[in-house]
């Protein structure tokens, strides 16, 4: 499960939080800045801000915003217009070919040596208009995808001058949001066939609702999709009845499933009423498939463990180094991907051994292990290379 919420600020979103901030004044972008990314700074991020301006202008705002001249120059800084792919107007992004790039950009800074990758990005050259808003609504929708699952975050901030109510839009397509948004979020499962729905929806927000729902659903996971609202506080039962009516609309290749609250009154309602998704409780309904794919053999026998790292080495084979470590951490010790990244850079820290190095280490430790509780398993494991990569003379 992501991490998701209502943050009072961007510091301490650590090691990774999708951000969507909107700012009335740019004191307020400066300050949110400074803490996102001295946070990125301190973790060895790749760490890069982007804004409208050439290089000396968003320098300077760097030195305006209080960023010491030598944690300043450890950050990239971007023009927009050079971070985005762009479609052939020159201001509308290009969202599948800007996701494609964005995920080259991850790769290379981990290939250097870098535990992630982090931006702070100032939108609202990108968000003015309505063309823009729909294709970084699109942007946002795939990027957060990736960012479910590779080490990578941004802090997405949008001008309420510039963008109006569309800054609301486009910020609660974000696991995380800033105070004085309100309202729902809609973001990524680390499962691919979900999509994640938190916060509150009434009638004050049905318009919203609608347009996020209108510009979201054709870019939803392909063939079978769970909608977890099971976090979704749903205050006007006819925003379900619109989501019930885009499905259909769309007439997906594959049953979509509405996971909510069992207690919460609107499901019985639900029930009744939706035609086009199956409602499903979070007490209840089918396992998800990753539930059952290591097989009938438990996590905590031998075989089972051994049945599961097998089944998760395939998965993660073409992944990198530290996503196959952070996925098998997840996979044995059931924590979640920013808690297993959590364990992976204290070792690094702890042993003053690049991220990367660790993280194949410890997935060269795990490939033989077999026998034992897997928890215990796991923990031994990290604890060796710990200590083996503490010892080595050759740093």
């Amino acid at each position: 499960m992501r991490r998701h919420g209502v943050a009072s600020s961007a510091r301490g979103l650590v090691p990774f939080g999708h951000l969507g901030w909107v700012y009335d004044d740019r004191a307020d972008l400066g300050v949110q800045a400074h803490g996102y990314l001295s946070d990125g700074l301190a973790l060895g991020q790749w760490v890069e801000y982007v804004g409208d301006g050439d290089r000396a202008a968003l320098r300077a705002d760097l030195a305006a915003w209080g960023l010491e001249p030598e944690r300043a120059a450890r950050v990239t800084v971007t023009p927009v217009w050079e971070f985005y792919e762009f479609l052939d107007d020159g201001m509308t992004v290009d969202a599948v070919a800007s996701v494609d790039t964005r995920v080259r950009a991850t790769e290379h800074a981990l290939e250097a040596g870098y535990s992630g990758f982090r931006a702070v990005v100032d939108a609202g050259a990108v968000s003015r208009t309505p063309r823009q808003r729909a294709a970084f609504a699109e942007f946002e929708l795939l990027i957060d995808r990736k960012m479910a699952v590779l080490p990578v975050s941004a802090l997405c901030a949008f001008d309420r001058d510039a963008a109006g109510a569309g800054a609301d839009e486009l910020a609660c397509l974000h696991p995380w949001t800033g105070p004085g948004i309100g309202g729902f979020r809609l973001f990524a499962g680390t499962d691919p066939a979900t999509v994640m729905l938190a916060g509150t929806v009434g009638a004050e927000e049905r318009e919203r609702w609608s347009t996020v729902l209108a510009r979201a659903w054709p870019w939803a996971p392909q063939g079978p999709v769970t909608v977890d609202a099971g976090r979704l506080e749903v205050r006007e039962p006819q925003v379900l009845a619109d989501l019930d009516a885009y499905v259909g609309h769309a007439g997906r290749p594959g049953p979509t499933r509405l996971r909510l609250d069992p207690g919460a009154p609107v499901t019985g309602w639900a029930r009744g009423a939706l035609t086009h998704v199956e409602v499903i409780t979070a007490d209840g309904g089918a396992p998800p498939a990753s539930a059952t794919a290591a097989g009938n053999g438990s996590m905590m026998d031998g075989p089972g463990l051994a049945r599961r790292l097998h089944h998760r080495e395939r998965q993660l084979a073409s992944l990198p180094a530290i996503e196959q470590a952070k996925g098998v951490l997840v996979a044995m010790l059931g924590v979640d991907d920013d808690e297993a990244f959590a364990l992976l850079v204290s070792v690094s820290q702890d042993t003053n051994v690049k991220l990367r190095e660790v993280a194949r280490e410890l997935v060269a430790e795990l490939a033989g292990a077999a026998d034992g509780p897997a928890r215990r398993l796991v923990l031994d494991a990290v604890a060796r290379t710990r200590g083996r990569l503490g010892g080595r003379t050759d740093r």
